[in-house]
């Protein structure tokens, strides 16, 4: 889920301008007794409508309404420019954007009059805000363009420097992140140059927040933590956290759960103490999210739907639409699907209403997704590929992975596996694009620096509470009795000569067992290599000597087609005992007997048999499959279902690629094995009385896992699924 780090860090800043601005309107009420029907009072009145539109819309219009009508009277353009800008920010708040621009234009027209460029510049920025929440993005753009044009012809850095940013969230809001970037990296170097570190904070936290959409994490965290280190420089605690927040999002990335969940309870804490709403809703919903993550499902639906409460309050759409997006993939992770649609539908609902296309491709996916799972593919696709073409609009390349997965998911539950086998290609490839070995490693080693920072400062504070406990201490010992202090050290020997003499007792206890446990485990193990050279060099000889003798024969016998038939008979057998011998002595061996081993016999087996047939073949591996130790009943049986398998496809399925995927999930062993052949009937092979499914099968099962056969209607390819948890074929391991 992204983050609205510049909604956050404007909405922050508005809290801390609403502390002052009580203040300054009882200064103005008390300016306005003693005032005469000038000037002066069309601007007190202005101000006064300026100062509670935020709060009280119906002062604020009664304001500028007295303004406008002295302004007329007196005819003082400029007090009725700024009434008209003032009607304009009322309405633009109350949504009523058609009259905001109205007024707005009026604004400009008078302002144009007077030269006023400063005045024009900021109408111009007025109403691109105002086109912005119409969804006009075009003529926001037109509108913040010509505005950034004036302020840098008048040279007011502070407000250049606005512009930039305003038009930086206009590109982040379209999903155009680099040209977002662009715009905020430009509005960070004026506010530098003016030295204002509020707003300088303000623009590392919303560069942190598009890198973040990037999914360029090793980007953002210097971002986030030069925003984190501006605001405690200025003592801004109301953007505290905002602060922790963002940290808290980079340990969620790390599946950190335990030091994010920290954070964001933490962040909670300064939220509440400050009172700040839409901050309370924000970090609900992220602890909500890490429950999600860690499939604590009760607890997320409890803090999402706590978000939800506090968003329908303060009117926030945008956060709205996504926790009712979250709430529902909660519920379609519990297979609770018309729960799930219900909440997509009202997210899909508000995403249209303010056009969040960056959104409507997130719930697009999942409606699909949900559909395909419910059996209504008609249903399914028509989502998915909704989502799909807003992915593509916008560029959302992770999106769009999502999506293609989605898309291959729900294919194959048709049991459309060429579509399926399609989109899946299509999935790995934009993966791939999108990881990056090397922003990674720089992650890691920004997150070392921050971690390395964050102990030395611990460190220090640890030094001075330590001396303080040192100086308490002394004055303990001063008042304690010399008979009391004697009677501790003596109870205190006596418990540790009693716990020294156990604990030895148990080590030494502990050190025999293990060695004979090793003995027997050496041993064992040298009795299997001892059986393997000897099958090596007794067996393997002997059929390799009929193998060779058979060939002889064969040669000599050319004429007899009988004894060249059996003897062909007997040097194919010989073959396939020497093959079978050779996965045995692999199988007796004990260094053999671990995952990785295991799969790099496969990847040796396939490639070499099916290089034979000029079949294609491929094996894709997942980073994450542990090197563990397994025991030999599973590596044998695991093997001999890969080696059934790929006979099959080279004796029935007439195919040209094999594909084999492993990987690791939910600490799950996953095999996958893929062709484009002619696919079969299960019930067909039953039938014609083969047991190579059968064996397959009671093999997988015979290790505690399943196996399944996908076919396509079409019979156009098979794809066989087995999924082993990896505790059943663990090897126990009792050694140090």
């Amino acid at each position: 889920m992204k983050k609205l780090f510049c909604f956050l860090a404007i909405l922050i800043f508005c809290q801390i301008v609403s502390g002052q601005s009580s203040i300054t309107i009882d200064s103005l009420l008390l300016v306005l007794k003693s005032s005469k029907s000038d000037t002066n009072t069309v601007n007190t009145l202005n101000h006064l409508s300026f100062f509670t539109t935020d709060k009280i819309v119906d002062s604020a219009i009664k304001y500028a309404e007295k303004a406008q009508t002295l302004a007329e009277k007196i005819n003082f353009k400029k007090g009725l420019s700024n009434a008209y800008n003032n009607f304009g920010n009322i309405y633009n708040n109350t949504g009523d954007y058609n009259k905001a621009i109205m007024f707005y234009e009026k604004s400009i027209d008078l302002k144009k009059q007077l030269n006023d460029k400063a005045g024009i510049a900021t109408g111009y920025n007025n109403l691109a805000i105002s086109f912005k929440k119409l969804s006009n993005l075009d003529k926001a753009l037109e509108h913040y363009l010509y505005s950034l044009t004036l302020r840098k012809e008048i040279g007011n850095k502070k407000d250049i420097a606005d512009s930039y940013n305003n038009i930086g969230n206009l590109m982040w809001s379209t999903g155009k992140l680099d040209s977002a970037l662009v715009y905020h990296k430009e509005a960070l170097n004026y506010r530098v140059k003016i030295g204002d570190k509020k707003s300088m904070a303000f623009s590392w936290n919303n560069l942190g927040g598009i890198y973040s959409d990037k999914g360029m994490y090793a980007e953002a965290l210097p971002c986030f933590l030069n925003s984190s280190s501006l605001l405690k420089q200025i003592g801004n605690k109301t953007a505290q956290p905002i602060a922790l927040n963002n940290i808290g999002n980079i340990y969620r990335y790390q599946k950190k759960y335990k030091e994010a969940l920290a954070l964001f309870f933490e962040s909670l804490d300064v939220a509440k103490e400050n009172k700040q709403k839409a901050q309370m809703a924000e970090c609900y919903n992220k602890i909500a999210v890490v429950y999600d993550d860690q499939e604590k499902y009760n607890e997320a639906i409890e803090y999402h739907l706590k978000s939800i409460e506090i968003k329908k309050e303060i009117g926030n759409k945008k956060g709205l639409g996504e926790s009712y997006n979250n709430v529902g993939v909660v519920y379609k992770y519990t297979h609770q699907y018309k729960k799930a649609l219900d909440y997509f539908f009202k997210a899909l609902k508000i995403k249209e209403e303010i056009n969040d296309k960056k959104g409507l491709i997130n719930t697009n996916n999942n409606i699909g997704s949900v559909y395909g799972k419910m059996g209504q593919y008609g249903e399914a696709y028509k989502y998915l590929f909704e989502g799909q073409r807003y992915a593509k609009e916008v560029g959302a390349k992770d999106m769009l992975r999502d999506n293609y997965f989605m898309l291959s998911e729900t294919f194959a539950q048709q049991k459309n596996f060429e579509k399926a086998y399609e989109y899946y290609k299509l999935y790995a490839e934009i993966k791939h694009e999108i990881f990056n070995e090397k922003n990674m490693e720089q992650l890691i080693a920004q997150q070392t620096k921050y971690e390395t920072e964050k102990k030395e400062v611990e460190i220090k504070n640890l030094t001075q509470q330590k001396k303080i406990n040192l100086l308490q201490l002394e004055e303990e010992k001063l008042s304690v009795k010399n008979r009391n202090y004697l009677l501790a050290v003596s109870i205190i020997l006596m418990l540790l000569i009693i716990f020294g003499g156990y604990s030895y007792f148990l080590i030494q206890r502990y050190n025999l067992k293990q060695k004979q446990e090793l003995a027997i485990r050496e041993s064992e193990e040298n009795e299997r290599r001892r059986i393997a050279k000897d099958i090596h060099d007794d067996l393997g000889s002997g059929l390799s000597k009929i193998k060779f003798l058979s060939e002889i024969v064969a040669t000599k016998s050319k004429n007899n087609p009988e004894v060249t038939i059996n003897t062909k008979s007997i040097t194919e057998t010989a073959n396939i005992l020497i093959e079978n011998m050779r996965d045995l002595i692999w199988a007796l061996n004990p260094e053999n007997t671990t995952l990785l081993n295991l799969i790099a016999r496969i990847r040796e087996y396939c490639h070499d048999y099916l290089h034979d047939f000029s079949i294609d073949f491929e094996i894709q591996i997942s980073n994450n499959v542990p090197d563990t130790e397994i025991t030999k009943e599973a590596g044998r049986n695991i093997f001999f279902v890969i080696k059934e398998a790929t006979h099959n496809i080279v004796k029935h399925a007439k195919a040209s690629m094999v594909i084999v995927q492993i990987s690791f999930t939910n600490n799950n062993l996953m095999i996958c094995l893929i062709d484009n052949g002619s696919g079969f009937s299960i019930n067909d092979s039953q039938k014609d009385g083969g047991n190579g499914l059968k064996n397959m099968k009671h093999r997988i099962i015979s290790i505690g896992g399943t196996i399944e056969w996908l076919l396509n209607k079409n019979n156009t390819g098979t794809i066989i699924n087995a999924i082993i948890p990896i505790q059943a074929i663990k090897k126990v391991n009792n050694s140090n």
